[in-house]
């Protein structure tokens, strides 16, 4: 109040400015003083409500104390309202919250609270038309309402309706980005199914602002690699391209459940040309920004530097270090293969010298082909692999020996080629 009368005196002091001044006190009539008088009062109510409207609008946390000060304010009355219309409330609490939540949308027709009040309300009655009624009016006010998407994806779900079930989803994760934690597994989970699918293709193509982040957690984190392809091929169809990271995750997701027929399956959509029964790409010549395990990949391990490069692999490890340099999963038919490679500048005596070899899932190792000296044979050399039945999936990697020179190992390779046998030739 003290406020209120300061703001009061200084209004009257201005008016006596305007008046004449320098009147004496003694000429003011009772007219001009109660005139007077009532312009401060006036000035403290208006004072007190704009604190008041102030306070309310501050004291969120209590709601019942901002409804006392500003029972005038729709934002208290809808505030006051949405507290006591919380799970475990009685009936007549729900019946009042009503009265209040009415009240608010008289006092504030655009109170998006009081709608949603409103409509809570309702469905636990089991009204399920005024529910619908009160938030299909919350929605139109704001699309930012949190609970009034969610409530519009329970409800479109109730009624088997996808497309509005959809449109929910892409509202919330629009308008609140924190929520993307909490709806993309359920997401994810759900457009295994086609119909949902479907609808949610038809979201990604116009590109939503949540459509990048949810398409690279399909690959990582979806439940079934299968349905993530199908999305992906679907997306691809439609102008959408999934990112290289995103395919290449989805690929090592599918070896990793050793589902290796629809791993070599997607590959083949991803890598035109590509054949199982050999090598991919023996002379280096593509360089994938993201490479899948059935591309060439470096392998940086234990100091060992090596650098893939358009037309040839580099390689570098330090006195006494060895270990693998680089690897490509394969999927080769059971039978005789042969090896063929070619090096540049290595130089090492032969137990130094680098090796190729062919490991089965679990360990099983098919042999070995060493790299030749550069000065050797023009730096050509060759040997043969045998596949059995029992080994579906192999792995070729390049190993490095650890070497006894100062300087340790260096050298390039410019081709790796592996493919079957011809006839009459024998491991």
């Amino acid at each position: 109040m003290a406020m209120n009368m300061v703001m009061a005196m200084a209004v009257t002091k201005k008016l006596e400015q305007r008046s004449g001044g320098g009147r004496p006190r003694s000429r003011r009539t009772r007219r001009e003083w109660l005139g007077r008088a009532g312009l401060a009062a006036l000035v403290a109510v208006l004072g007190y409500g704009t604190v008041s409207f102030t306070l309310a609008g501050a004291l969120k946390q209590n709601a019942k104390l901002a409804y006392a000060l500003a029972p005038y304010d729709g934002r208290a009355s809808a505030r006051l309202a949405g507290i006591s219309s919380a799970p475990g409330a009685v009936t007549l609490d729900r019946r009042h919250d009503d009265d209040l939540a009415r009240k608010a949308l008289r006092q504030d027709p655009v109170n998006v609270p009081a709608a949603v009040v409103l409509g809570l309300n309702a469905q636990l009655r089991g009204d399920v038309v005024m529910a619908r009624r009160a938030f299909a009016y919350a929605e139109r006010l704001s699309r930012r309402d949190l609970i009034t998407q969610l409530w519009g994806i329970e409800e479109a779900v109730k009624r088997n309706d996808i497309s509005d079930a959809v449109h929910h989803y892409d509202v919330v994760l629009r308008v609140k980005p924190e929520m993307r934690e909490v709806l993309f597994p359920v997401l994810a989970a759900a457009s295994t199914e086609g119909p949902v699918q479907t609808k949610l293709v038809r979201t990604l193509t116009l590109k939503p602002s949540w459509g990048e982040e949810f398409i690279n957690y399909m690959a990582a984190k979806g439940t079934d690699p299968q349905a993530t392809a199908a999305l992906f091929n679907r997306l691809t169809r439609s102008g959408i391209n999934a990112s290289d990271t995103a395919k290449a995750t989805l690929l090592n997701a599918f070896i990793a459940n050793d589902r290796l027929e629809q791993a070599w399956s997607y590959y083949a959509t991803i890598r035109t040309g590509v054949s199982r029964d050999r090598v991919r790409d023996p002379s280096f010549a593509k360089r994938p920004d993201v490479p899948t395990l059935f591309d060439w990949v470096a392998v940086e391990d234990g100091g060992i530097a090596s650098t893939l490069e358009r037309g040839s692999f580099s390689f570098s490890a330090p006195a006494s270090i060895g270990g693998a340099m680089l690897q490509q999963f394969q999927l080769l038919p059971p039978g005789d293969y042969r090896f063929r490679g070619h090096s540049i500048d290595v130089d090492q005596p032969d137990d130094a010298l680098p090796y190729w070899t062919l490991i089965c899932k679990g360990g099983k190792e098919l042999g070995r082909v060493d790299v030749l000296r550069s000065g050797q044979s023009n730096g050509h050399y060759a040997g043969m692999f045998r596949v059995p039945l029992d080994c579906p999936s192999q792995t070729l990697t390049l190993v490095a020996r650890p070497s006894e020179k100062i300087a340790g190992l260096s050298g390039s390779i410019d081709y790796a080629g592996l493919e079957p046998s011809p006839r009459g030739e024998q491991n």
